[in-house]
């Protein structure tokens, strides 16, 4: 279900290898969205979710925005995260 939600929104399911999949959602910039479990080997659940955003040109190190369910600092739920995650990405 919430992979369709999110679908709507332009993302899709990727494999990752090994079994291993995510949502994505790749801008015509180059900067793109990914949303897993927290474990990031999974599509995400409502209560389970990491939302990264990252810049055309991110080289694995630095730059990326990060969101997670758990994390001590994270005030708003799963649609907030990918709200901000794509207006980032957007350079919004």
């Amino acid at each position: 279900m919430l992979d369709n939600i999110l679908a709507g929104e332009g993302f899709e399911v990727e494999h990752t290898g090994g079994g291993c999949h995510l949502l994505s959602l790749y801008l015509p910039s180059g900067a793109y969205v990914w949303v897993s479990s927290q474990a990031g080997s999974d599509v995400p659940t409502w209560e389970d979710w990491h939302v990264g955003v990252y810049p055309a040109d991110w080289d694995g190190d630095g730059d990326a925005m990060l969101f997670d369910a758990w994390a001590d600092d994270c005030m708003f739920g799963l649609r907030d995260a990918v709200a901000i995650a794509i207006a980032r990405a957007k350079g919004e």
